[in-house]
């Protein structure tokens, strides 16, 4: 059995914490195929992140996100930004818009609780940047070894709200986080906001 497989195995029936923190990779990227499926129609896009340095910039990238209504496919615009993240995952300057919807929830599904934590043990999540809070609580269920890379699987959940004044926003986030990077893998969540309910799913994309 290689090392890391028996690492990984003495520590989870210790049940011994892991620390889940967002580090960054000069010039790595990652590119997530992202669909918001609501009742009015679905929202997706093909959104890359690549570090720019070791401190927490990092350049998001669309070519293209699409709304498709019905069968009616219209162009949302492309996106391309510079944001600066933190180590829970969070950026400090998300635009909260119908049409930037799909980098917001990337981004939010990425979040980390920066710090150690065990299987199955509740923590809560209090994170207030420019622009919006988040709250709510998390949960690791469980850790596993894919392809010799350590994942946890998170349980978020998040009622974010932008600004003072903007719409309470419910989501349930069930996130994969490569537990070396802390980085998300893929993610799947339901939505809820003002009573329109939606599903997402992001999944990596090569």
């Amino acid at each position: 059995m290689p090392i890391a497989s028996v690492l990984l195995a003495i520590a989870l029936s210790t049940q011994s914490p892991i620390k889940l923190t967002n580090t960054f990779v000069k010039d790595v990227k990652a590119t997530y195929a992202v669909s918001i499926k609501m009742d009015m129609g679905e929202l997706m896009g093909d959104i890359t992140f690549e570090a720019l340095d070791e401190f927490g910039e990092v350049s998001i990238k669309s070519p293209g996100i699409k709304m498709d209504m019905g069968g009616n496919v219209v162009d949302a615009g492309t996106y391309d930004r510079k944001h600066k993240f933190d180590a829970f995952g969070l950026t400090t300057d998300l635009e909260f818009s119908q049409e930037k919807a799909v980098i917001v929830i990337l981004c939010l599904a990425g979040y980390v609780p920066n710090k150690e934590v065990k299987l199955d043990s509740l923590f809560d999540i209090d994170e207030k940047r420019e622009g919006y809070t988040v709250k709510g609580t998390g949960k690791m269920i469980s850790v596993t070894e894919v392809e010799g890379k350590t994942q946890a699987k998170m349980e978020y959940n998040m009622a974010v709200k932008p600004g003072d004044d903007g719409s309470e926003g419910i989501v349930k986030f069930t996130s994969i986080i490569d537990v070396a990077s802390g980085k998300l893998v893929s993610s799947e969540a339901t939505l809820d906001i003002e009573g329109q309910t939606g599903k997402v799913v992001i999944k990596p994309k090569k």
